[in-house]
């Protein structure tokens, strides 16, 4: 039976999936970009409108102070998408070899729990908001704008548990079973037979692992 084995392929349903991420960062990007904008426009219209037409918009400084809120917290999402989370110790610069990897993973794990909690936490405050019924402006209750709070501590948990594993020797990727990431990237194959059978996906498998412990083990070149 001759089989054919091809590193980097891309495995079914990848594109979508691709497409799928691109469009979520996207939009959080673009949420992010309203909200800032808003922030500067808002008080600048309240001026203008105050002082050609002696009327302000209503609720503007709540919407503000609000819109921080949203900005702030998409903010260290984003921070938490891109592994630029603000770090309070040195220790990393200390640590060498396996403990390095092992540290990040340990405070990636723990900072994954604290927002957790606080994901938790702020689903109570919002439950607790909408049903006290208050409103942010005429028809904006406050519990919408403040429905922020727990997906955005979702997000950061959810990435940092991403970005702990990062570290890691070979992390197998649970949502396919196809794909290898690896501290170099990340290796997808596939097998091609006459007939794929468990067998030619399991010695795929293998055969990425033996390439990349052996990039590793190569000395480097001058």
């Amino acid at each position: 039976m001759n089989t054919a084995i091809t590193l980097d392929a891309k495995p079914a349903g990848a594109i979508p999936a691709m497409n799928a991420n691109g469009a979520f960062v996207g939009g959080e990007n673009l949420l992010v970009a309203l909200a800032l904008a808003a922030m500067a426009l808002l008080p600048v219209a309240e001026i203008l409108l105050r002082s050609v037409f002696r009327v302000g918009i209503p609720g503007a400084a709540t919407l503000t102070q609000h819109l921080v809120l949203v900005a702030g917290i998409l903010g260290a999402a984003i921070a938490a998408r891109q592994n630029r989370l603000l770090s309070l110790s040195s220790l990393p610069l200390i640590l060498r070899g396996w403990t390095l990897p092992a540290a990040r993973a340990l405070s990636g794990c723990v900072g994954a729990l604290v927002s957790a909690l606080l994901a938790v936490a702020s689903t109570q405050f919002v439950i607790t908001e909408k049903l006290a019924g208050n409103l942010l402006i005429q028809g904006l209750p406050v519990w919408v704008v403040q429905a922020i709070l727990p997906l955005g501590f979702a997000l950061i948990a959810v990435r940092l548990i991403l970005h702990a594993g990062k570290g890691w020797r070979i992390r197998v990727n649970s949502i396919h079973p196809g794909v290898i990431e690896t501290d170099m990237g990340v290796q997808t194959f596939t097998a091609r037979a006459t007939q794929l059978g468990t067998n030619d996906v399991d010695g795929a498998r293998k055969t990425a692992v033996a390439r990349r412990r052996a990039a590793s083990a190569s000395p480097p070149t001058r």
